[in-house]
């Protein structure tokens, strides 16, 4: 992948999204397109919240999310959905 400009703006779905909070392949360039320094936009859709807190209970009940950390993932997701993430309906 490539590194894009710096500001830019980003549409990810829940699958791209859900790299941001729980350890997977992709997981270190979402977490960087993601970092403030970078100045840029996150788009999603408003959707996106619900998608993305069933597929962590779903890797909870599976044994791939701790408690500890199941309940950290929903907290930062709601967390940028209330303060970083500029949502599309």
């Amino acid at each position: 992948m490539t590194n894009p400009a710096p500001g830019a703006i980003f549409y990810f779905d829940t699958s791209a999204l859900v790299k941001r909070y729980v350890s997977e392949t992709g997981s270190p360039w979402v977490v960087g397109l993601c970092s403030p320094p970078t100045g840029n936009t996150i788009a999603t859709a408003r959707l996106t919240k619900a998608e993305a807190a069933a597929a962590f209970a779903s890797k909870h009940r599976s044994g791939g999310l701790s408690q500890e950390d199941y309940v950290k993932a929903l907290q930062d997701l709601a967390h940028d959905f209330a303060h970083q993430y500029l949502l599309v309906e």
